[in-house]
């Protein structure tokens, strides 16, 4: 698909910044629900996100407009792209962090006050506290330089903001996503939630709700067939080449391995009343792996820097291989994995280190822009180049 920056800006504004009746009318779409809106970015710009995500547009950060753009991509598509899933705020992160470069080159008092709104959101999606204490002191100013006949709508864009901030405020998270991201709501957010709590625009739904019945827990051995059957649907070797563009495993392990694992450091999993969804192993630099990848990453650790300190200095385990069931994928299940696994290890170590292939960008992806893993150095392996990842467990 083509990327340029104008044809983004041109159809996500179209005619709304020429008065603040057609502000209100393209207001539908852009706060709204439109299965006709989604499916025109779907055709038009439905793989630029994932593009803008990987770095193929950094050099749009240099201009008010083109920067605009990206923050779009990144902040705005998404959430029409992969409504009712955790893809929604997968970008989130990187889309805060154009915005903050953007707002720092002071692109916002150059661009329409409509534009600036959408340079600001970010902000306003982010589980920070911080964050959401500069979004409403930016729209509120944003309403100084409003033009006169559209300054109550920007007076509703500042109420929004602090709305927002409120619920940071109170909980720390947005209690409405904990569904879809696979966190356990808390009987206080479940109880404001059930009494008409802030959904801000987002439904509730039975795909949602059904996350609430997803038990993330250490595996036991009873769970070793499952997994092992999940490992060998999406094993590499075993993905159509069509189909691995939804990610794949680059490394398999014997029932034995996995046994051993799920009783060492341990193997979490998500599953429900029927069965195991997903898995998430864990292990120790030691572990019998038998892996020639793995084993090239650890020879790595003396040289590659995470957080200005070479790998081989932390208390470091080993993340992964994490698998979902295709049939339950996009249901937040990584982050909740993801999750509970740093609860298993927390106090036992202070770095998680992971590898990806580069050919595998789904996994790439949902790893940095999803979950936060920072790039941190790159090896190869019979031709096939493998990213690093790390995290902290903390």
């Amino acid at each position: 698909m083509p990327a340029e920056p104008e044809q983004i800006l041109s159809f996500w504004f179209s005619d709304a910044l020429d008065s603040p009746e057609a502000a209100k009318a393209q207001g539908k779409f852009w706060f709204g629900r439109s299965d006709a809106f989604d499916e025109e970015i779907r055709k038009r710009f439905g793989d630029l996100p994932e593009r803008a995500a990987r770095g193929e547009f950094e050099a749009w950060r240099d201009e008010p407009r083109s920067a605009l753009a990206l923050v779009l991509l990144l902040d705005q598509f998404p959430r029409n792209l992969f409504r009712d899933s955790a893809r929604a705020f997968e970008f989130d992160a990187k889309a805060c962090e154009v915005a903050l470069g953007a707002i720092a080159a002071r692109f916002d008092q150059k661009v329409h006050p409509i534009e600036a709104v959408f340079l600001y959101l970010p902000l306003e999606h982010a589980e920070d506290l911080e964050l959401q204490n500069r979004s409403v002191g930016l729209f509120e100013k944003l309403c100084e330089r409003a033009p006169d006949s559209m300054k109550s709508q920007f007076e509703e864009f500042a109420d929004y903001a602090r709305r927002h901030r409120d619920v940071i405020q109170r909980f720390g998270r947005f209690p409405h996503r904990n569904a879809v991201l696979g966190r356990k709501s808390t009987s206080e957010e479940s109880d404001y939630l059930a009494s008409g709590g802030e959904r801000f625009g987002e439904s509730k739904n039975e795909k949602n709700d059904s996350m609430e019945k997803v038990e993330f827990r250490r595996a036991t051995l009873q769970d070793v067939s499952a997994i092992l059957r999940i490992q060998s649907a999406n094993y590499v070797a075993n993905v159509p080449v069509e189909e691995q563009g939804d990610g794949f495993l680059s490394a398999e392990f014997t029932a034995q391995q996995v046994a051993e694992m799920a009783s060492d450091l341990g193997i979490v999993v998500a599953s429900d009343s029927e069965s195991v969804l997903g898995y998430l192993c864990g292990f120790r630099c030691d572990f019998n792996h038998g892996s020639p990848v793995l084993a090239k990453m650890l020879e790595t650790f003396d040289s590659v820097q995470f957080e200005g300190r070479a790998l081989s200095s932390y208390r470091v385990f080993i993340y992964g291989p994490v698998c979902i069931d295709r049939a339950h994928r996009r249901r937040g299940l990584l982050r909740g994995l993801y999750e509970a696994l740093k609860k298993e290890v927390a106090g036992r170590f202070e770095v998680g280190v992971a590898f990806v292939a580069r050919n595998n960008p789904h996994s790439l992806q949902a790893h940095v822009a999803g979950l936060g893993m920072a790039e941190v150095g790159e090896f190869e392996v019979k031709e096939n180049v493998y990213v690093t990842l790390a995290f902290k467990v903390n």
